[in-house]
């Protein structure tokens, strides 16, 4: 699961060289678009095509790719009041917290993992490495103490709801097989990005698709991986453990990549509290694990 989040830590910067030509929403569309045609593929490789059909009256178990979708369009609205390192602490905040809780309960059908001293240190321990490697979000000089809290407190929100997802598509799979599963979050989520698109008049920036070099149309690639290893994982090691983990290899990969500076992002020095939340994020991901 590590190994999933590092590689989903390209998605951003992937989607964010996509938006320079389609725009935000434009971007989003695409990528689930893709993410999309990948899982449509693996479904038929994998004989589960059918097994969408058995969902029969609940259908709209099929629809809970919308967490995914509202988290994707309030990150959309609010970067700019809370900036990027704003986005990733708020994710991880909701996502973990929501992730220990169903873990806690035994929620979904999630085999139950007593609440710990351990766990809680550990994902404390998580969320104070997430927040010294993206940085802590500043509210813009002059504005209102406040104005930063609100879109924070919607990023958080979309965090949990994407920490609801991964079990809710672990129920979806016991009827449908796992990944015809994350194909219908995929459309789901697709159709609802789709919808903001038009409401938004932005459909005749997809064109511009036809200027992209390929590497930045694999953004939904590798959200798409990252929904099956989720999907596949959690039943066997629970809700935490693979947020835990899928955070840790993000943020790892994340810091290589803004050292480098690839996907055309300013080089960004390793500095000592950066290098803190890594050892913070691995040892609080070992303390929710074990």
């Amino acid at each position: 699961m590590g190994l999933s989040g590092a590689q989903l830590a390209l998605q951003a910067p992937v989607n964010r060289g996509l938006s320079r030509f389609t725009g935000p929403i434009g971007a989003a569309f695409v990528s689930y678009a893709v993410g999309t045609l990948v899982l449509a593929v693996a479904c038929l490789i994998a004989g589960e095509m059918a097994g969408i059909a058995r969902l029969g009256s609940d259908w709209w178990h099929g629809c809970n790719g919308f967490l995914g979708s509202f988290y994707v369009l309030s990150a959309l609205v609010v970067v700019r009041s809370i900036g990027a390192s704003g986005i990733a602490a708020g994710t991880v905040t909701g996502q973990l917290t929501v992730s220990v809780l169903i873990d806690a309960n035994g929620w979904f059908e999630v085999d139950p993992r007593p609440f710990r001293a351990a766990i809680a240190l550990g994902a404390l321990g998580v969320l104070a490495g997430t927040y010294l490697v993206a940085g802590l979000p500043r509210r813009t000089p002059g504005a209102p103490a406040g104005r930063s809290l609100l879109p924070l407190a919607a990023i958080i929100l979309g965090g949990a709801l994407i920490g609801l997802q991964n079990p809710i598509n672990s129920e979806i799979a016991k009827t449908t097989g796992q990944v015809s599963s994350a194909f219908l979050t995929f459309v789901s989520g697709g159709f609802l990005i789709g919808v903001a698109l038009v409401a938004t008049r932005s459909v005749g920036s997809i064109a511009a698709v036809s200027r992209v070099r390929p590497p930045y149309l694999t953004g939904g690639l590798y959200g798409a991986v990252n929904a099956l290893a989720s999907l596949i994982l959690i039943g066997e090691f629970g809700a935490g453990i693979v947020v835990a983990a899928g955070i840790t290899g993000q943020m790892l990969a994340s810091l290589a990549i803004d050292r480098a500076g690839l996907f055309g992002l300013p080089p960004r020095p390793l500095e000592t509290s950066r290098l803190l939340g890594a050892a913070l994020l691995i040892m609080g991901t070992i303390l929710v694990v074990i």
